[in-house]
């Protein structure tokens, strides 16, 4: 079984001139539109399966070269399978492993070119019509001339924080240069994990209006740059990444080698519920009343389909053996010739629900930090660098709750999640977790976290519970993916 679990990287930054008293001199917020965007590179997404989120850009880098991070070129372009075509010439080789954003929401790489206006792509599409596009540098890992990088952080309120935009994670670091000795103009920007100078970058930002930072001018000190960055992380839910709500989503869990069917070895009205069906299986099935049940393969086609138990209990067959007797909402009508299609089974729908990010925040002082609240306690599962740890449950979807309040699994089994190699450019990582069943318990929920009050990363309850035959294995596979979501 694997679920997936998502999370959108988006950066901005705002840059500032300091006077040696510490007054603003120039400030791209006195401008619309303050906040620039940057631009995550291909190096940098790759950066988050070894390296936690807040440590992405713990270093900022400054510089003065003009290469820019984006192109918007006057031609139009078709695609057709794997082969990009475009009206003019466009393309040289520094666009090599380069994105192309068509305006109709098209996405591909680059993967080789092969003149100015022809290039293969990583990926096959159809673009039928002539369409604008931009190509973006995420193939980009350095500054072009970098001069200075610092790690120290501006230490005054709210300089560096995290902000709990409830569903979104915005990160923030104010970095400050050393006053300039002489006056300089800077073009670029780039931040990293790293604090020293290299190809290292996690994303890069031209300027849209270079900065310039005086030196000392007579008994005055020279100017500072000030640079925040926020580097924002929506959390996926369950019904996308941002988009958070209080409460479980419906949905259907696949799991290979589940359902089991039991066959059906009696049909009968139900003494209990006059009028309603009663169906006897062996071996017993695990059922609740009010939970739903499959009936497939009778030849009364009245009774296949998905049905509500209204009673069950066990019996022990002289012939038969252990058995489950089920009461259901349907109509009784006839007790049809068994055969081996009879089958009853349980249903793969249930809820999913995400209580807590379960990262490390940013602090004030522009240090990493655990979660300031209790929902958060299990620091750093939530992070696709970090192996965490799975596991399984009989409670039921009933007993858990949503993710505003969670409640204790009963009877948890634990086990340790395995990172998986990384692949390049994948940028997606799975956890896997391998559990033996060494008895016949049901399995209703399983999860990622501690299954306990307010650990629970990820957590997905059946509508109805599961048995697995005694030491039977069941693998959890936990997907972790990201992806940029602006340039």
């Amino acid at each position: 079984m694997r679920k997936n679990l998502h999370a959108s990287l988006d950066g901005r930054v705002r840059v500032q001139v300091l006077r040696p008293d510490g007054r603003t001199v120039q400030d791209s917020h006195w401008r619309p539109g303050y906040w620039q965007k940057n631009l995550i590179l291909d190096q940098g997404l790759n950066k988050v399966a070894t390296v936690q989120f807040n440590q992405l850009f713990a270093a900022c880098a400054i510089g003065t070269d003009t290469s820019p991070t984006t192109i918007r070129p006057t031609a139009t372009a078709t695609v057709n399978g794997n082969v990009l075509t475009a009206s003019a010439a466009t393309f040289s080789s520094a666009d090599l492993d380069s994105d192309v954003h068509f305006d109709n929401g098209a996405y591909f790489k680059i993967q080789s070119i092969t003149s100015p206006t022809v290039v293969t792509l990583f990926t096959s599409g159809t673009v039928s019509t002539a369409t604008a596009f931009t190509i973006l540098r995420t193939n980009q890992t350095i500054l072009g001339n970098e001069i200075k990088r610092t790690v120290t952080c501006l230490q005054v309120p709210n300089a560096n924080r995290t902000i709990d935009n409830t569903g979104t994670l915005v990160f923030q670091r104010t970095f400050i240069f050393p006053p300039e000795t002489t006056t300089i103009t800077y073009t670029e920007i780039g931040f990293s994990d790293i604090s020293t100078p290299g190809a290292n970058l996690f994303s890069r930002i031209l300027l849209a209006a270079p900065v310039t930072v005086s030196g000392p001018v007579a008994e005055l000190g020279g100017q500072q740059l000030q640079v925040t960055y926020q580097l924002s992380i929506g959390f996926d839910y369950g019904r996308g990444s941002g988009i958070f709500f209080s409460g479980s989503t419906p949905t259907n869990i696949a799991i290979t080698g589940l359902p089991i069917n039991y066959p059906i070895w009696q049909y009968e009205a139900s003494p209990l519920f006059p009028g309603k069906l009663e169906i006897t299986c062996a071996p017993p099935i695990p059922s609740l009343v009010g939970q739903k049940v499959v009936v497939s393969g009778s030849s009364n086609a009245a009774y296949n389909g998905t049905w509500t138990i209204l009673e069950t209990h066990q019996i022990i067959d002289n012939t038969k053996g252990p058995s489950s007797v089920l009461a259901l909402n349907v109509p009784y009508t006839t007790s049809p010739t068994i055969t081996a299609s009879d089958q009853v089974t349980t249903v793969m729908t249930g809820s999913f629900f995400r209580p807590c990010y379960g990262v490390f925040w940013v602090g004030p002082t522009g240090g990493s930090v655990g979660p300031p609240h209790p929902a958060d306690v299990f620091w750093g599962y939530g992070e696709p660098s970090l192996a965490g740890q799975a596991w399984v449950a009989s409670d039921s979807a009933l007993t858990l709750g949503s993710n505003g309040t969670p409640k204790r699994a009963l009877s948890p089994t634990f086990a340790a999640c395995q990172l998986s190699p990384y692949t390049q450019n994948n940028f997606y990582r799975d956890q896997t977790a391998l559990f033996t069943i060494a008895d016949n318990n049901p399995i209703s929920s399983f999860g990622y976290g501690l299954a306990d009050l307010t650990n629970q990363i990820e957590t997905w309850a059946f509508d109805s519970p599961h048995a697995l035959g005694a030491n039977s294995q069941l693998q959890l596979v936990f997907r972790f993916s990201w992806n940029r979501t602006s340039f």
